[in-house]
């Protein structure tokens, strides 16, 4: 329990610096400048405090505490596809064209936010499952395919790897009601083996994947114009659970599954987080002269700085935006920092 309480207490004490940034943003906008940075404090605190059971749960603002809510279960919606890597292009992000941030050893915990947001208005995600409407999008952090996973229905087995995503999606599953959950994968990069059947309860999608959604916490709708606001925090403990919170102003949300589904804290290496398309491979669209600042600090046991790998995104979903200079930062709290806009070209 003392062990327990003083690593919350340390982390409390570290991440809270990351969220100066975006308390510095908000500052300029806000009456309050001194309640804006406390709640920008608070989102990156409530993060920290572990759930106290599996299940769903929700804190408000300025509790450092959650409280127990009903999950939602429904068959799930993918979210992603086999990246197809588009280095050449500047107008998307996503779809494998993205920033990850890569450790030595293994990654416990990544929190994504957005220290800055300038000019954002207007968004819409169009393509594939995507519904062309505003405010249709998905916040994402994505762990790496990964191998030499335990993980029931994939160890053994050649070429077998494990994927974990931690998603906000609006419009979840019904309209106006956004959810946050985890979804898992086991990719079969030569193909499923003969004769092999996906693990009860999974979906098998030919020819080379299973995949299972965690039960969802249900949240508002947020509007695209509230990201400077929000973060999604995702942390896997080996033996214990891994859970998806996502903060939003006042409100925090959070679900907790056993990391035993795919066994992602024995061999994550790399987080990969930002603002995408709702759903299978679709794309957010937003308004011209958008300018997004996106943060993905991870922590390993280690101050070094995490690598800024490139065409490194694991998400099937875009956006249509452009990725800027990656800046790689040490500290108690390292993580990775870049830019990404639609400004006109001259």
């Amino acid at each position: 329990m003392k062990r327990t309480l003083w690593r919350v207490l340390a982390g409390l004490c570290t991440l809270a610096t990351v969220a100066v940034w975006t308390a510095r943003a908000q500052a300029q906008l806000s009456e309050d400048p001194a309640e804006a940075q406390a709640r920008a404090a608070w989102r990156a605190n409530i993060a920290l405090i572990e759930t106290p059971e599996e299940g769903c749960f929700h804190a408000s603002y300025p509790n450092l505490f959650w409280e127990k809510v009903a999950c939602g279960y429904e068959r799930p919606r993918v979210y992603s596809r086999q990246p197809k890597v588009k280095a050449g292009e500047t107008n998307v992000v996503g779809d494998g064209h993205d920033y990850a941030a890569g450790v030595t050893g293994l990654i416990s915990r990544t929190r994504g936010s957005f220290p800055i947001v300038r000019g954002v208005k207007t968004e819409e995600s169009v393509g594939d499952e995507g519904t062309p409407e505003p405010n249709e999008y998905s916040l994402q952090i994505n762990s790496d395919f990964a191998a030499d996973s335990a993980a029931f229905g994939c160890n053994e087995i050649p070429g077998c790897v494990v994927w974990q995503q931690f998603v906000y999606a609006t419009d979840y599953i019904s309209p106006g009601e956004a959810a946050v959950f985890m979804e898992y994968w086991l990719i079969f990069e030569d193909g499923q083996p003969p004769n092999y059947t996906c693990p009860s309860g999974w979906y098998d999608i030919p020819p080379y994947y299973c995949v299972v959604n965690s039960g969802y916490a249900i949240t508002p709708d947020f509007p695209i114009t509230d990201l400077a606001s929000m973060s999604l925090s995702a942390y896997a403990v080996a033996n214990g659970n891994d859970t998806a919170v996502l903060s939003h102003d006042r409100e925090a949300y959070a679900v907790s599954e056993p990391d035993s589904v795919v066994d992602l804290a024995t061999v994550w290496k790399q987080s990969e987080f930002n603002v995408l398309g709702d759903a299978g491979g679709s794309e957010a669209v937003f308004n011209p002269d958008s300018l997004i600042w996106v943060n993905v600090a991870v922590s390993s046991g280690s101050f070094a700085a995490p690598s800024c790998l490139r065409n490194a995104g694991t998400t099937g979903e875009t956006n249509n935006l452009n990725l800027g200079r990656c800046i790689a930062l040490s500290g108690p709290v390292p993580s990775i920092l870049f830019p990404e806009s639609n400004f006109p070209r001259p």
